[in-house]
C-alpha cells in the first residue's frame, strides 16, 4: 500500500447541485498548490532544469501507466454528489494526493461550503489521522492512530494520539464500544482501520473513481 493520501467529506446539510458548483467555483479561482510549487522550484533551480525534471517524471509515469494501466483522471476540484448521502466526498488533486490533512485544511473547506468537513489521512499505511472542523461553531479536532506504539512520524503538536470521540456525535449508529474496537484494534495497514471507520460512518471515498450511485459535480 504505502501511500500518503487525504480523503475529505462535506456534511450534506441539504446541498443541491447549484450550491456545490458555486462553492467549487470559488475554489477553482485560486492558485493551485502545484502552481505555487512550480513557481518556487523554478526560482530555486531555474526553468530549464525544472522542465527537464518534469519531463523525466512524466516519462516515468507514462511507463508505469503502460505497464499497469492508466488511472482515470478525475475532475479537480470536484464533489461526488448523492442527495441522500450524509457525507459528500470532496476531491482536489492538490490537497488529496501525497498530502495529509489537518483540521486547518478542513476549516478552509468548511468556510467555502458553509458546512462541517471530516478528513481522513493515511501516512505510508502506518498511521491513520482523523480531522474535523465546523468553522461556523469554531470546532476543530485532530486525532492520530499509529499502527505501533512509539511511532511519531506525524505532527504530534497538531494530532493527539487518542480516540476520536467526536465521531460519536456525528454518527448516532456508532457506539462507543464499536469505536473503541476499531480504533484500538490491531491492524497491519492503517487503510484497513480507515475503511472500517468509513463503513460504520457511511462514507464513500473517492479512490481513483467515483463511488457507485454518486454523480460528479465540478466547475464547467
Amino acid at each position: 500500500m504505502g501511500t500518503t493520501m487525504a480523503y475529505y467529506y462535506i456534511k450534506n446539510d441539504g446541498f443541491d447541485r447549484e450550491g456545490l458548483q458555486a462553492a467549487l467555483g470559488s475554489l477553482s479561482g485560486r492558485e493551485s498548490a502545484s502552481a505555487k510549487f512550480e513557481k518556487m522550484m523554478i526560482g530555486l533551480v531555474g526553468e530549464e532544469m525544472f522542465r527537464q525534471a518534469q519531463q523525466q517524471v512524466q516519462a516515468t509515469q507514462q511507463h508505469f501507466d503502460s505497464v499497469f494501466g492508466a488511472r482515470p483522471k478525475l475532475p479537480s476540484p470536484m464533489v461526488a454528489y448523492r442527495p441522500d448521502a450524509a457525507w459528500l466526498p470532496f476531491f482536489d488533486v492538490d490537497v488529496c494526493e501525497g498530502y495529509n490533512a489537518t483540521s486547518r485544511d478542513a476549516r478552509k473547506l468548511s468556510k467555502v461550503f458553509g458546512a462541517p468537513v471530516l478528513a481522513f489521512s493515511i501516512f505510508d499505511s502506518d498511521i491513520l489521522m482523523v480531522s474535523y472542523c465546523d468553522a461556523a461553531k469554531g470546532v476543530r479536532y485532530d486525532c492520530a492512530r499509529p499502527n505501533m506504539e512509539g511511532m511519531e512520524e506525524y505532527d504530534t503538536q497538531t494530532f493527539r494520539n487518542e480516540r476520536p470521540a467526536f465521531l460519536l456525535e456525528l454518527c448516532p449508529a456508532l457506539t462507543r464500544e464499536k469505536l473503541t474496537e476499531i480504533w484500538e484494534g490491531d491492524e497491519v495497514f492503517a487503510d484497513d482501520r480507515m475503511d472500517k471507520l468509513g463503513e460504520v460512518l457511511g462514507l464513500s471515498p473517492v479512490s481513483g473513481m467515483i463511488p457507485e450511485g454518486f454523480e460528479v459535480i465540478a466547475v464547467d
